[in-house]
């Protein structure tokens, strides 16, 4: 109907349904999401061609109609529309509600627009079109939706809303502008600054497309941020560091945005993801929207041809998969220079300048710039079109490396030739550019250096195919061939440290008990050898003694090499073989297991291999002021003086008190004459001194003998140690320390530990000591069969001939300069390898020409173990020719093993199982267990060699010649006491004959006392009596003319009878009687003195009888030797 003035007021409309539908098609379902009506322009109310319309406080209810179910004002000049209700209407097409089309003037307000639909189009509560709105004010838009189209409440086109404020809009959906959609028109009622928010209230509005609250077109291009995906960068966006020739890197991942700044989805980009819900899943049938999206295209161009050049696709589509338009494009430009490149929309928009309030149709873009590197390493830079340079990455299988040097003059072909691809090399795994990925076992110093290195040391701890290592090392491991553990945490964050292994283990476990465990067990073998070799020193100091005086006398003739103690000077041996052997470990060939170089690093080969195992923890926290080489250097000079210190202890706890007491209470053998108690006081004085004195000098002689054994057995080690702080090596131009391979050289606290510290404790060790001792020997080569020198100095030079006292200080050296070896030449192995090779030849060249020891089995020993150490070197050289040969390695591998333990075992049985003595009491401990099963097992008697005699038979005469040379002093010993007591009655008698003035008296004065006092007197055994210088014949005068003396005495005493004179009856009875007991005691004594003469004849021939059969037996000894 055609109208000029209408207006409906108060009115309701429920339920009603356009019944001009097709029967045939009518469906309806039960929740009325889709309706099929006829396409005809009507609702419940189409109002066109008026003039006024005023709508007020009308309800609308779910109406159904193909469009407009509601209202529908066509061509009108004023509408008003207030206080009203739209609410759960619904269109198959257009307006959920109502619809304003080519009206002049309208307003609407205070009205409620609840719950309509637009199923399969735009509006979903309102449509205006071509028309003016004076006003849209305080009006509820909620859960209105055209989930297939634009404006989930509003759809505004070509249009023109003067005012639009205090509404609220809640919860409308859309796929573009969920609550508004402007097409072709101007926002008058959005400011400046583009904040529509302002004035209306907008809530939890959903847009599936874009513009969840207010949309018009896409308004921009975004870069999604590399770094962040969830940001956005609209402008001034700069590609750094672009190599030149290469796909622009990272891609360009571009974005379309509308007015929120947010980037724009794609019908069906829900339906590509898996994870969208259901409501997101929404089909976007309105061919509109298709068509518009398919127009969506994004190209991107230079904008200076002649400094960038672009290859590739230069046209991109929506990527699904990635939600944006995606760039690979190839960038071509000079190095070291920057330009731009432009993104844009292939069609143009109507975009709004909201500055003029006008409406403009351009592109939308974006301008990049470019900032091209100079070629890096691992690329090679080629001259393109005579304008640009590429920077071409080596592919896979090559690498390069070298750095790219530009001339500030310009570049040409001819300079850029030298740069070239190179093959990957056999120690690494992958190449490309210049990344070397390397195989585990291997390393390198940084990622620019092609020099790499087998970890020869510690394989395992190079792991660089690891994803968790750092520096290629494996957890815990740093430095040079990631040799050194961290100790100090500076790179794993922890303290790693050796604990009993080669690995890097955690320094928590340093307190482990079996950690402690280990270190005391090699503290005891270590103190047990030390106390042995002192020991063997000291016994055979003293035998050395005995057996010499023995010699001078006849009584026993016996060489040298019978008395040293072979199983000490065997084991000295041993070690020396231990000492270089340890050295061939560093050779990368396995000669014996593991558990046997352990056996050689405690028994001398690197005693502080396994000491710093169990220690290295602790030592790292010494002084944490100083560095860690230093803290190693100091635990290296005092781990020898412990065991000093230790053995010092021990001494002075369990020998020196109760040798002193011993020595204090020995009896007096100095003198036998009778002191008076003054002048024997002072003597006993004099003695007690003379005895502290040698029993301090005796002391004094096993402390030099202690620093004597430390010194030699850890000497080699020490001087090594203190040289791998002292020589660095080039790594790349890296100069580290070989014993700390992360301590950088040549900076200043270095060079001031080595000025201070390091070179003099160097030269004491090397020069100093050696030359001392050295000198101590020459001065006194004519003492050294003393005592006191081969108590102390004995270790030195006992297994020796006496003229080749020195050889002790060449082995040292050869050891020295053997082990050395591995610090001076560590990285030339096969130098190394000659090096030893020759001293060795050397040295055994000597031995055969000089025989230094004082026993051919001792030199023969010798010269077969640098026989062995020679066949080692050889099969070494050997070797490395034939790695490739597996089968060939395993068979020398068991060669070298059975050799090296078959020497082993010829050592071990000198040490262990020397010959065995007839007595079984004599036999060690192993020579019992081994008699004990050739008890059970006789046929093992034939590998049994037992001595051809008796060589302690001799001792056994030797104590019966001393039972007698006892027996034959304590006589003269007694002697001496009854001429004492015999000159003592003697006077007495004097005394008593001068009272009574006796006639006799003159006589015994001028007669018998005189010859009385010199038949009696007997002189002191001297202390150097010698059988050799003894003389039979003088022996037997000596006795006789003694017995003719005492018997002269007696006939005198017996001459001087003094009853045969006559006295007074008082006072000379009494000296009669005294007279009389007087006599009768001298002749009981001069009768005693006649026996024990008598007695002392028998055992002189008894003891002359003994010396003839030593003499005899000394002569068939001769014999047997001869």
């Amino acid at each position: 109907m055609i109208l000029f003035n209408i207006e409906i007021t108060q009115g309701s409309f429920t339920n009603l349904e356009n019944t001009q539908t097709q029967q045939d098609i009518n469906k309806l379902y039960s929740e009325a999401d889709t309706i099929l009506y006829q396409r005809v322009p009507t609702g419940v109310i189409s109002i066109f061609n008026f003039n006024n319309a005023v709508i007020d406080n009308l309800v609308f209810m779910s109406c159904k109609a193909y469009f407009s179910p509601t209202l529908y004002f066509n061509q009108g000049q004023y509408l008003s529309i207030s206080n009203s209700k739209f609410i759960a209407n619904q269109s198959y097409e257009r307006a959920g509600a109502l619809i304003i089309n080519n009206l002049l003037s309208s307003d609407i307000l205070d009205s409620e627009f609840i719950s309509n639909i637009s199923q399969t189009s735009y509006g979903g509560a309102m449509i205006i079109y071509k028309s003016t709105i004076n006003q849209i004010a305080n009006c509820t838009f909620q859960k209105n939706k055209a989930l297939s189209d634009s404006g989930g409440a509003i759809i505004i086109i070509s249009s023109e809303v003067k005012v639009l404020k205090d509404n609220q809009f809640f919860q409308n959906q859309a796929a573009i502008g969920g609550a508004i959609r402007l097409i072709q028109c101007l926002p008058y009622f959005i400011n400046k600054k583009r904040d529509y928010s302002i004035l209306n209230t907008f809530t939890d509005n959903i847009a599936t497309l874009y513009g969840k609250d207010l949309s018009y077109n896409p308004q921009g291009l975004a870069i999604i941020d590399p770094k962040n995906p969830n940001n956005l960068i609209y402008h001034n966006y700069t590609l750094y560091s672009q190599q030149s020739g290469s796909l622009i890197n990272p891609t360009l991942k571009v974005v379309i945005i509308d007015e929120d700044r947010q980037p724009i989805k794609f019908p069906g980009y829900f339906n590509q993801k898996a994870n969208s819900t259901t409501a997101q899943k929404q089909v976007i049938e309105d061919i509109n929207v298709l068509n518009q999206y398919s127009l969506y295209q994004l190209s991107i161009m230079s904008n200076n041809n002649t400094a960038l050049q672009l290859d590739g696709t230069k046209i991109s589509n929506f990527d699904y998969e990635e939600n944006a338009y995606i760039f690979d494009i190839i960038a071509i430009a000079k190095p070291l220079t920057q330009s731009q490149l432009t993104i844009q929309t292939t069609i143009p928009f109507d975009v709004i300048d909201f500055n003029v309030k006008k409406i403009l149709q351009k592109t939308l873009s974006l301008t990049i710039t470019v900032d091209f590197r100079s070629c890096i390493r691992g690329e090679i830079p080629t001259i393109q079109n005579q304008q640009f340079i590429t920077c071409d990455k080596c592919p896979s299988g090559k690498y390069s490396i070298e750095e790219i040097i530009y001339s500030t003059t310009g570049q040409s072909e001819q300079q850029f030739s030298q740069y070239s691809c190179k093959i990957c090399p056999q120690q690494a795994k992958f190449c490309e550019g210049d990344i070397i990925q390397l195989k585990n076992g291997y390393w390198r110093w940084g990622n620019y250096t092609d020099n790499i290195y087998y970890c020869s040391k510690y394989p395992q701890n190079c792991v660089p195919e690891d994803p968790h290592n750092k520096f290629g090392c494996q957890k815990g491991t740093i430095g040079v061939q990631c040799s050194e553990c961290d100790l100090r945490g500076v790179i794993w964050g922890e303290k790693y440290g050796r604990l009993n292994t080669d690995e890097c283990q955690d320094c928590k476990l340093a307190s482990s008990w079996s950690n402690i465990l280990i270190l005391i067990v090699e503290i005891f073998i270590i103190l047990l050898y030390q106390a042995y070799q002192i020991n063997k020193q000291r016994i055979f100091a003293l035998k050395q003694c005995a057996y010499k005086c023995l010699r001078i006398t006849y009584f026993l003739i016996m060489g040298k090499s019978e008395l040293i103690d072979q199983g000490s000077i065997y084991l000295k041996m041993y070690v020396n073989y231990a000492q270089i052997m340890v050295v061939f470990r560093s050779f990368q060939f396995n000669i014996l297991p593991n558990f046997l170089f352990s056996i050689f690093s405690i028994f001398g080969g690197d005693q502080f291999s396994l000491s710093f195992l169990n220690t290295d923890c602790f030592i790292s926290s010494l002084i944490l002021s100083l560095p860690v080489y230093m803290n190693k250097f100091i635990y290296t000079l005092t781990y020898p003086l412990i065991f000093f210190v230790a053995n010092a202890i021990l001494r002075i706890l369990f020998k020196t008190p109760q040798g002193l007491i011993i020595s204090l209470k020995s009896p007096n053998y100095l003198t036998t004459i009778k002191y008076r108690p003054s002048v024997l006081e002072k003597q006993k004085q004099k003695q007690i001194l003379y005895k502290m004195k040698q029993f301090v000098v005796n002391n004094l002689a096993d402390l030099k003998s202690n620093f004597i054994f430390l010194y030699f057995f850890y000497a080699p080690t020490v001087i090594k140690t203190i040289l791998s702080y002292m020589i660095c090596q080039n790594v790349d131009d890296k100069f580290v320390l070989i014993g700390d391979q992360s301590q950088f050289c040549n900076i200043n606290s270095q060079q001031f530990y080595l000025v201070t510290y390091i070179v003099p404790v160097f030269i004491v060790w090397i020069f100093l000591i050696p030359a001392g001792l050295l000198l101590i020997l020459f001065l006194n080569r004519n003492f050294l069969s003393w005592m006191y020198m081969k108590r102390a100095y004995g270790y030195i030079y006992q297994e020796y001939r006496p003229s080749i006292y020195y050889w002790e200080f060449i082995k040292i050296y050869l050891k020295i300069l053997i082990i050395s070896s591995q610090i001076v030449l560590n990285k030339d192995i096969r130098l190394q390898q000659m090096y030893i090779l020759s001293s060795l030849f050397l040295y055994l060249l000597v031995t055969k020409k000089v025989k230094p020891y004082s026993s051919t089995d001792m030199n023969q020993c010798d010269q077969n173990l640098t026989i062995v150490l020679i066949f080692n070197i050889l099969i070494f050289c050997v070797s490395e020719q034939i790695n490739s040969q597996i089968l060939i390695k395993y068979i020398i591998q068991t060669l070298l093993f059975i050799v090296n333990i078959s020497i082993i075992i010829f050592i071990a049985k000198h040490i262990f199982l020397k010959k065995f003595p007839y007595s079984y009491f004599k036999m060690n401990i192993f020579q019992k267990i081994i008699f004990k099963l050739c008890s059970r097992f006789p046929k093992l008697y034939r590998y049994i060699v037992f001595q051809p005699q008796d060589p302690y038979r001799v001792f056994r005469n030797w104590k019966k010649l001393r039972q007698l040379l006892l027996q034959f002093y304590n006589l003269k010993k007694q002697k001496n006491f009854l001429n004492e007591q015999m000159y003592k009655l003697y006077k007495t008698q004097v005394n008593i004959s001068s009272h009574n003035s006796l006639e006799i008296t003159p006589y015994i004065k001028q007669s018998q006392p005189k010859q009385l006092k010199q038949n009696i007197q007997i002189k002191p055994m001297n202390s150097t009596f010698s059988i050799n210088k003894y003389n039979q014949q003088q022996f037997m005068r000596n006795c006789n003319s003694k017995k003719a003396s005492i018997k002269l005495m007696e006939d005198s005493i017996e001459r001087f009878d003094i009853q045969s004179y006559q006295e007074p009856s008082s006072v000379n009875q009494k000296i009669f009687s005294s007279q009389t007991l007087t006599q009768v005691k001298l002749q009981s004594i001069s009768s005693q003195i006649q026996n024990n003469n008598s007695d002392l004849i028998f055992f002189k021939l008894k003891t002359n009888k003994e010396y003839k059969a030593q003499k005899e037996r000394r002569k068939s000894l001769f014999q047997n030797q001869n």
